[in-house]
């Protein structure tokens, strides 16, 4: 998962940039932390009343002016955080800081809950944002340059074959995942790229293990390969389709070979 062996490996694979527009005013381009702030901050952690000066959900605040200080370097109020040798953020260590692991749900028991609660989880973009930042030392001023995107496997599976061959004949044509039914909240009809990559899953034990319907360059954290596999937990459902059996070992394979290059939405 994130924390662990190839944390670096998802976000690597989203192009962006991290300057910004700039501040109004015409006083230069903003540096990286100001763009988390504006971006991040704001809107998801402190527009909900967690993480503002007043609530300070986890004794943290997120407000502009104070939360810098209250990140880098600094202990979680979190003890299993605290126990694991983690701070909020630890400069030039994406796996040294809580942050990362709160942001993308990668936590281990005791550490709570994924980020912003109440609220769909921030995006990739935003995480890669987060990940540059730390791993340029997690100033609070000037800009840290964009990592480079990794390499793509240009032998691996489209998102357009995947949705051809696998969710139109066996997820949708079954009225099971079809915009009507909706089996557990889900509709893999038409482009269903937004349904299921970097989205929780509605079954509470999946999501209690930290996984995703589809977990981008992490295939064994996504809940979708599990379904389809059959290699499932108590309280995980059952394998998937549930008409005209499990699909062939071939088709997937390629599901695998999707997510583990990144789930593209190509």
């Amino acid at each position: 998962m994130w924390r662990r062996a190839g944390i670096l490996g998802t976000v690597a694979l989203v192009a962006m940039g991290c300057a910004g527009d700039g501040p109004p005013g015409g006083e230069g381009p903003q540096s990286q932390f100001d763009q988390i702030q504006n971006e991040i901050f704001d809107q998801s952690c402190v527009s909900g009343a967690c993480h503002d000066s007043v609530t300070r959900a986890g004794n943290l605040s997120l407000t502009a002016g104070e939360s810098y200080d209250q990140l880098v370097d600094i202990e979680p109020d979190n003890s299993a955080a605290r126990g694991a040798g983690l701070l909020r953020v630890l400069p030039d260590s994406v796996e040294g800081s809580y942050l990362v692991n709160k942001v993308t749900g990668d936590l281990l028991g005791g550490e709570g809950a994924q980020m912003p609660i109440g609220a769909p989880p921030i995006s990739n973009d935003q995480i890669e944002l987060i990940v540059a930042w730390i791993d340029a030392g997690a100033p609070e001023g000037g800009e840290a340059p964009a990592p480079e995107p990794g390499p793509v496997d240009p032998d691996a599976p489209t998102f357009s074959w995947i949705q051809r061959t696998v969710f139109n004949p066996s997820c949708v044509s079954s009225s099971c995942h079809d915009d009507g039914t909706r089996a557990a909240g889900l509709s893999l009809a038409g482009d269903s790229y937004d349904q299921i990559v970097g989205v929780e899953p509605t079954t509470a034990t999946a999501r209690e293990d930290g996984m995703l319907l589809v977990s981008a360059g992490e295939a064994n954290a996504s809940f979708l390969l599990a379904k389809l596999t059959g290699e499932l937990g108590p309280g995980d459902g059952a394998l998937m389709p549930l008409a005209g059996g499990a699909l062939p070992d071939d088709v997937i394979e390629s599901v695998r070979a999707w997510i583990a290059a990144g789930a593209r939405d190509n």
